[in-house]
């Protein structure tokens, strides 16, 4: 039972909602298992329908500031959440990024467009979330995060994470105008 989590991912799911009337400071919603196949990427994912509509695409983190940025502009160019999947813990390194830092705290979103001498600078109603395994989160960004942790005991077989609902994204996009009303 994690009742942080459940609040913290309500917090989320209302933000994602109302990102266009507070622009500027968003938290990073940080999201956290401790195996593979909890549910982490199909949170996020209905994060993206009820804000978007859509399931989005995620983007891979690099640990190379300079790639990583650029990744990140190409993404925010045309949305609203950005979706960074599956971050590889396994090197033992902490997720540290100067360029997510920057979008989560700041009004605008101001950075270079690769390839030109211009910037992309737009409101900064961007939501960023991250999911990985084993998270380990530089002091700057953990402080401005929603921790989502997903846990389960670990056994012989690390079977996906069964719902109620069998293909809850689905029902999630047939239901998003009753979702998003209520």
């Amino acid at each position: 039972d994690n009742s942080a989590s459940r609040t913290n991912y309500v917090a989320l799911l209302l933000t994602a909602l109302l990102r266009h009337r507070y622009k500027g400071t968003k938290p990073l919603g940080a999201f956290s298992g401790n195996m593979p196949q909890l549910g982490k990427t199909l949170a996020v994912k209905i994060v993206c329908i009820i804000a978007e509509g859509h399931t989005g695409t995620p983007i891979n983190y690099s640990s190379n500031e300079e790639e990583f940025e650029k990744k990140i502009v190409a993404a925010i160019r045309t949305r609203d959440i950005l979706f960074i999947d599956n971050v590889k813990a396994s090197t033992g390194r902490t997720i540290e990024s100067a360029s997510l830092e920057k979008l989560v705290t700041a009004s605008r979103a101001t950075f270079r467009i690769l390839g030109t001498s211009e910037n992309l600078d737009r409101d900064n109603v961007i939501l960023t979330c991250v999911t990985m395994n084993h998270a380990r989160f530089g002091p700057d960004l953990i402080s401005r995060s929603l921790p989502i942790e997903f846990y389960r005991e670990e056994t012989e077989e690390s079977e996906p994470q069964k719902f109620s609902i069998q293909d809850l994204e689905a029902w999630v996009v047939e239901h998003r105008q009753q979702i998003t009303e209520e």
